[in-house]
């Protein structure tokens, strides 16, 4: 028996040791090949509730949450409240759970974003010509010391802290990680 990430597979893109994948599997979900019967990787061990873990393991590991206002499908989106509450500080919330994360940064080049999301976490500025949030938290990666970066959707504020733990669990041996769903059903 098993236990698997909600929703999500941690998938290594570089090269790791044999030992680390079948680890890595072992913890999402998708064991290795059966020796007698029996998975052949050792269980990972839960992540501890508190901060201890980032500074244990000697990470500093940073959550940006790339939002913009500019959007030309749903303009304002981070604002836009769900249940009451602005999309981008339910994203933060749910970040703020994930004991792998030293700090959360919202990464804007919109002054509406950074004036509401200075109220609840530290807000970095950049440049408006980003053409991704990838290219957004670069930018913020150039000015803000850190050991690692997770990329934090800010449309998911349903986010699994568990799965921000995977995603930095895997940064431990590996310079980059990535959280995805499998897809189970083609139709």
């Amino acid at each position: 028996p098993f236990h698997r990430s909600p929703n999500a597979v941690v998938t290594e893109c570089c090269k790791i040791s044999p030992q680390r994948h079948r680890r890595l599997r072992w913890a999402t979900g998708n064991p290795s090949p059966e020796r007698n019967g029996t998975p052949t990787s050792p269980i990972t061990p839960p992540l501890p509730k508190d901060r201890a873990w980032v500074h244990s393991r000697g990470m500093k590991l940073i959550g940006v949450i790339p939002a913009r206002y500019a959007s030309t499908r749903f303009p304002g989106k981070p604002l836009h409240p769900i249940a009451g509450i602005p999309l981008i500080q339910r994203v933060v919330e749910r970040c703020r759970l994930s004991p792998a994360l030293s700090e959360v940064i919202v990464a804007t080049d919109d002054e509406r974003i950074a004036a509401f999301a200075r109220g609840f976490c530290r807000v970095e500025m950049t440049r408006d010509d980003h053409p991704s949030g990838t290219d957004r938290i670069a930018e913020v990666a150039s000015r803000v010391p850190a050991d690692g970066y997770i990329n934090i959707q800010g449309d998911e504020p349903l986010m699994d802290p568990a799965v921000i733990n995977a995603v930095a669990e895997a940064l431990r041996d590996s310079d980059m990680s990535t959280a995805s769903t499998p897809i189970q059903d083609l139709a």
